[in-house]
């Protein structure tokens, strides 16, 4: 399946600088699949967009999201992928209430791997 192109990198002003990052699933359990799969890679979309960062590749494995973007200065990784983390995390498992009986308190490892 071809991944899906994103970018606004025109609507950026100014210094923007592009990162790659990895997170993964609590205890790396594939838990993402089929419709979750996709409501999480619309999710984090989203989110990145109302941070005003330009999504340029997002994939959603079973086990992991990889993302592709660039960010405006003002804004810190930590700040991005709390936010990122924190709000797919809430909503996924809403959305998907069997996703809360095999990770109760989070859906997220707390780490993420990132590439400059």
């Amino acid at each position: 399946m071809k991944s899906k192109k994103y970018s606004n990198r025109k609507k950026m002003s100014g210094k923007v600088s592009g990162i790659y990052i990895v997170f993964h699933t609590k205890y790396n359990r594939p838990l993402l699949k089929g419709p979750v799969q996709k409501r999480t890679k619309d999710i984090v979309h989203d989110v990145l967009e109302d941070m005003e960062c330009g999504v340029e590749q997002i994939r959603v494995y079973p086990n992991r999201v990889h993302i592709q973007f660039v960010y405006p200065p003002r804004l810190s990784i930590a700040k991005i992928m709390n936010k990122v983390k924190g709000i797919s995390s809430g909503l996924v498992r809403s959305e998907f209430p069997q996703l809360v009986k095999q990770c109760p308190k989070a859906l997220w490892a707390p780490k993420y791997g990132m590439i400059y």
